[in-house]
């Protein structure tokens, strides 16, 4: 994991069987408002579920895109901390109930989310402190 990354430069933190992070942390608010634009540009299209992108835990209570500037915070009895903004590929663009493809999500968040040449959306974390979190419904 590249330097600036990391949460403390005396502690290296080595991640396997992911793609770079292990944690893909997504807000319930930054979806909606995805969908909402979608829905805004092309009304046909179907909003986008969070399959599409694959997070591993989903918050709620916050603004659009609060995600990628938390921080460290806590969850339960765990500690995570907030690395960057995810950058995302061609995969969030193909159904993975049906796999038909198309432009979106990408076509959209390219209209807000890109920053050097790179398209964000949801947030990439570490565990610092391993502990127990529950879901709410």
């Amino acid at each position: 994991m590249p330097p600036e990354y990391q949460p403390n430069p005396q502690n290296t933190h080595h991640v396997s069987l992911a793609d770079g992070y292990p944690i893909l942390v997504v807000s319930e608010a930054s979806l909606a408002l995805l969908n909402q634009k979608i829905q805004h540009s092309s009304p046909q299209t179907e909003p986008m579920s969070l399959i599409r992108f694959r997070p591993n835990v989903v918050l709620s209570h916050l603004e659009p895109h609060q995600e990628d500037s938390l921080g460290t915070f806590q969850l339960g009895t765990a500690t995570f901390h907030i690395a960057k903004p995810c950058s995302r590929c061609i995969l969030t663009t193909i159904d993975p109930i049906t796999l038909e493809r198309g432009d979106e999500p990408l076509r959209t968040l390219s209209t807000y989310r890109k920053e050097n040449n790179k398209i964000l959306f949801g947030a990439n974390a570490l565990c610092l402190k391993p502990g127990k979190i529950s879901t709410s419904k």
